[in-house]
């Protein structure tokens, strides 16, 4: 009985000893097809994450790409594709091209702030060798300020430093600035650092406010801005024609509603403090700092600093800015008009200058036609600009037409070190006419030639040096009656950055 039951433990004990040896082995096996499974698993993951890393690095440089070309769209000036935008190349308040710093802290898209906004910097720097050939003499102060007492005189000066400054706080909210440093000249005796341009806009407001798709991609903005005309022509000399130096060469302070369409067709509307009446040399002998501004004083619309009274001004414009394809050819043409009201001191000051002739009225308007071609070939570029503008303020008239040509030749030029040099000389010619009337009577003494009739001829040569530098040599030559002499010449080597 013992001996059977110790054989029935012995048999039991071997076949529990077979199980757990079974078992384990099972356990192994399945520990070792986990891990395996496991490995593979995280393999597929690795490589799921490298390809989703991948594919939204190019989705980023994608969307930077997008940007980058709808920003160049959005800078070009007067209403182009997509003009809705700040400083325009090749024009004259932009001459604007800003660059993207590379820095452990910046990404590749630019500049950034603490608070993480994009930021892009720019501007010019400009010296010049001017020379007055005009009579020295006393041509009366207008407006109060005095004109030809420094005539005759030759100057090397820093003509301007500009600082440009774009910041992106969020897709379409973006802000632009444009400091202004006239060491020794400058267009108004106010210190030697002008805010040219501070404001503020917000594009597409269909899609960012109403959730469609707006055609014109409505912008508005709010500051102190340049007017759209300021920008629209394409001519290279450093002096504005008559029509410019009247009615759209300084900034305005107010609040635009614009927009721009893929056509080109773009519209401005805008509410501003407006212009005073003053006046200022129409060549670019304006030398505020040496208490003589010039020997060819013009009624101008001057930058108000700020507003004494309820009375803005109302702005429309309107116009198309496209291109054609055979042949290349670039078109503008642009309708402005303006609507306000001469305050009491810019009356009295028109009673004092102008004289019994002048009514008293204080209706002011101003209309203009700008318009433009240029054509692109493979050995030369060239374009025409015209415009007319008509002036009232009361009863006092001035029609202002201007109208000039240009052509820049195509250079092989020179590489250094992997730039290139001398890669274009251009010419231009432009003529301006200033006919005053009704309430303005024909001056009959030099003491108020800023009444005469006036034709202003320009004639300019640049030469590209580089890609960001150019030399330009300029003169200007007025007609008046009664005759007083003013030619003027000057030198300019610019640099961009």
């Amino acid at each position: 009985m013992s001996i059977k039951f110790y054989m029935s433990c012995l048999v039991l004990a071997a076949v529990a000893g077979a199980a757990r040896a079974q078992s384990g082995s099972q356990s192994t096996d399945a520990r070792k097809q986990d891990k395996s499974e496991v490995e593979k698993r995280l393999e597929r993951l690795e490589q799921q994450n490298a390809q989703t890393q991948e594919e939204k690095a190019q989705m980023r440089a994608e969307i930077e790409a997008l940007r980058a070309a709808l920003g160049k769209q959005q800078t070009k000036p007067g209403g182009g594709k997509g003009s809705a935008g700040t400083q325009p190349l090749e024009s004259r308040s932009g001459d604007y091209e800003a660059f993207q710093t590379q820095s452990p802290s910046m990404d590749q898209t630019g500049g950034r702030s603490f608070l993480n906004e994009k930021v892009t910097f720019g501007g010019l720097i400009d010296f010049e060798f001017f020379d007055s050939q005009a009579e020295r003499r006393n041509l009366g102060t207008p407006f109060g300020n005095q004109f030809g007492l420094t005539n005759g005189a030759t100057e090397m000066r820093i003509r301007r430093l500009r600082l440009d400054i774009g910041i992106e706080m969020i897709e379409d909210l973006t802000f632009t600035g444009t400091l202004m440093l006239d060491p020794v000249v400058r267009d108004q005796d106010e210190g030697s650092v002008d805010i040219n341009q501070a404001y503020v806009k917000f594009s597409n407001l269909g899609r960012n406010l109403l959730n469609f798709e707006d055609p014109t991609r409505t912008y508005i903005k709010a500051g102190n801005y340049y007017p759209w005309e300021r920008d629209f022509g394409k001519f290279h000399s450093e002096a504005y024609s008559l029509a410019g130096t009247a009615f759209y060469r300084y900034g305005v302070t107010g609040i635009e509603l614009g927009g721009d369409m893929e056509s080109g067709v773009f519209y401005r509307v805008s509410v501003e403090n407006g212009y005073m009446l003053s006046s200022r040399s129409a060549g670019d002998g304006n030398n505020a700092s040496s208490g003589s501004f010039g020997g060819s004083p013009v009624i101008v619309d001057r930058e108000k600093l700020g507003d004494t009274n309820n009375r803005k001004d109302i702005v429309f414009g309107l116009g198309i800015k496209s291109t054609a394809e055979e042949p290349a050819m670039g078109y503008r043409l642009g309708l402005s008009y303006r609507y306000g009201k001469l305050s009491n001191t810019e009356r009295t000051n028109l009673a004092t200058v102008i004289g019994p002739t002048y009514d008293g009225g204080d209706r002011m308007t101003r209309f203009g036609i700008l318009g433009g071609l240029d054509w692109q070939f493979d050995t030369f570029d060239a374009g025409i600009d015209a415009e007319y503008w008509r002036g009232e303020d009361g009863n006092a008239k001035r029609d202002i037409l201007s109208a000039g040509p240009w052509i820049k030749l195509k250079l092989e030029g020179t590489q250094y070190q992997q730039r290139p040099f001398f890669t274009g000389v251009g010419f231009g010619y432009r003529i301006s006419n200033n006919h005053q009337h009704d309430g303005i009577p024909n001056p009959n003494t030099v003491n108020n030639i800023i009444l005469a009739d006036r034709t202003m001829h320009t004639g300019v040569m640049w030469l590209d040096v580089t890609t960001n530098v150019d030399l330009l040599f300029e003169v200007n030559a007025f007609e008046t009656k009664p005759s007083v002499s003013d030619t003027e010449w000057l030198v300019r080597w610019r640099v961009k950055f």
